[in-house]
């Protein structure tokens, strides 16, 4: 089955995404911070994680970067989901190991086939 994780601070978001994300066969888990989002995903160790950037504390920044310097979950593609859209912030995205990069409002359908095409990708 595959597992996806789901770090957002923003409820609405991540209850819609968890719904969606059931329905296309995924086993999902969720956070809404990124200190619960790092050790959901070292103790369960998703497919793949969709984290938001701007989140209070901790940003989605350090989450990737915690898990990135883990053997154990480096190697997890992941998503990050945001509000900012300046062009140096999406290279930074990139910069530190995202798979891709959207600013919300998204479409749910290019997430949906972004995400299809990582898994397809890592599982080959």
């Amino acid at each position: 089955m595959k597992r996806i994780l789901i770090i957002d601070d923003a409820a609405e978001i991540t209850t819609s995404l968890e719904y969606l994300f059931n329905l296309e066969g995924f086993q999902v888990f969720t956070a809404f911070n990124a200190e619960d989002g790092i050790r959901i995903a070292k103790n369960e160790k998703p497919n793949i994680i969709i984290c938001d950037l701007m989140m209070p504390e901790k940003d989605g920044y350090y989450v990737i970067d915690e898990l990135k310097k883990d053997s154990g979950t480096n190697s997890i593609p992941f998503i990050i989901i945001t509000a900012r859209s300046e062009p140096d912030e999406i290279k930074k995205g990139y910069s530190v190991g995202a798979s891709h990069f959207f600013v919300k409002p998204f479409s749910i359908k290019e997430l949906i086939k972004v995400i299809d095409n990582i898994l397809s990708a890592t599982t080959v």
